[in-house]
């Protein structure tokens, strides 16, 4: 008779427990390096992602301040709106061009555009430009907002012209943000008055910020009104030139 192989039949349940252990091991190892993978990845983004925070001094400020890449110390974001209201509000018939090509670093695109038309505008005026105009601003205090990202620069602002100057308390209100680890304006208003119009403002005062927001958009209006009359002008006045010649009789 043959024999059996009562040895290996006796290793059987052995094998099969190993086999089984191995694949439950290979399964745990599988997901353990799943794992590990996701980690790994989400490490990587969140060093490209991540950037360093430096801290400054800035002129005009006596500690250092903290800038990142999406965000800023409240006091860094203050002192370079102060720069930027003292620098648009501060024009006269010389430095207009060093103004308007100065702010192309400083404000989006958006609000570049805009800001660039209203300045032409102002230096080919010729009240302004030939009779002494000037636009001061003087400012006394900067209040910002973070909820709303704005920075409001209270001062008071000096018109002279020929017929003598005009000195009203005015407000200019930015919003300035970080990006790239640059500051930007991505807004640029201003007003008559001393109440910055904050969202406590506009809480306390609706009508006031109706009022406001009306006028806003009046004197928007009025501003591309010009834009649009200066280049019309400005097409009239450039002549095409005749090149025909003449052809002999």
């Amino acid at each position: 008779s043959v024999q059996q192989p009562n040895g290996v039949l006796m290793k059987m349940p052995l094998l099969t427990s190993t086999w089984e252990g191995s694949n439950k091991l290979a399964s745990v190892m599988i997901l353990s390096n799943v794992i590990l993978a996701v980690g790994v990845v989400i490490a990587v983004g969140k060093l490209v992602t991540d950037h360093e925070v430096t801290r400054i001094v800035p002129p005009h400020l006596t500690k250092a301040v903290s800038v990142g890449w999406e965000s800023a110390d409240q006091e860094y974001l203050e002192s370079f709106g102060s720069y930027v209201a003292t620098l648009t509000a501060n024009i006269t018939p010389k430095n207009v061009d060093f103004v308007i090509a100065r702010l192309s670093g400083l404000v989006t695109p958006r609000v570049y555009t805009n800001v660039r038309q209203q300045l032409l505008v102002l230096s080919k005026n010729p009240v302004f430009k030939h009779n002494g105009g000037s636009v001061r601003f003087d400012p006394s205090k900067v209040v910002s907002e973070k909820e709303t990202e704005k920075v409001f620069i209270l001062g008071q602002m000096t018109t002279q012209s020929i017929g003598g100057k005009d000195t009203k308390n005015y407000v200019i209100e930015m919003k300035v943000v970080m990006r790239d680890g640059r500051p930007w304006v991505d807004s640029l208003d201003h007003y008559e008055g001393s109440d910055p119009h904050t969202l406590t403002w506009i809480e306390k005062n609706p009508v006031l910020a109706q009022e406001a927001r009306r006028r806003q958009a009046e004197s928007a209006a009025t501003q591309a009104d010009q834009i649009l009359k200066q280049q019309a002008a400005e097409s009239v006045s450039i002549q095409p030139l005749n090149t025909t010649k003449e052809v002999a009789q």
